[in-house]
């Protein structure tokens, strides 16, 4: 059975990237804004870093810039870079 829901997990992914133009990363989400150009949305209630706001040319500059942003967070809880 845990195959099976295996599946259907990645297949539900699938489907919010076709039918939303929408992808998870990180605990956010990347968005298409209507045209080819993609946002970075919380995935919760919560409010996207200013780092964050604006618009991306393609998901993987947003994906970049999530993972600095994510980076600078485990940083500064840490006091220490990795």
């Amino acid at each position: 059975m845990a195959d099976g829901e295996s599946v259907l997990s990645q297949l539900e992914l699938i489907l919010r990237r076709v039918i939303y133009n929408m992808e998870e990363y990180k605990g956010y989400r990347i968005v298409s804004d209507g045209t080819n150009l993609k946002r970075i949305r919380a995935m919760a209630q919560g409010k996207v870093p200013k780092d964050l706001e604006g618009l991306y040319t393609n998901t993987s500059f947003a994906r970049l810039a999530i993972d600095r942003v994510v980076g600078t967070k485990e940083t500064k809880k840490n006091g220490k870079t990795k």
